[in-house]
């Protein structure tokens, strides 16, 4: 899986393994890193997933 980002003549990629999980615990930290970032999420109760990206290679331009 790649995911990246561009911001006019600059961009990130991260490459690597993703795994969803609706575990609990994974769930409440990715919400928590989230928040500090952004803002709190809406609640989605039971529904909340989490895709985890385990990085093996980053390439960009600055």
């Amino acid at each position: 899986m790649t995911v990246c980002q561009v911001d006019g003549g600059r961009w990130l990629a991260l490459e690597g393994t993703a795994v969803v999980t609706a575990d609990p615990q994974r769930c409440a930290e990715g919400v928590s890193r989230y928040a500090r970032r952004y803002r709190p999420p809406s609640d989605r109760g039971a529904d909340r997933r989490v895709i985890e990206v385990a990085v093996s290679r980053i390439t960009g331009r600055a």
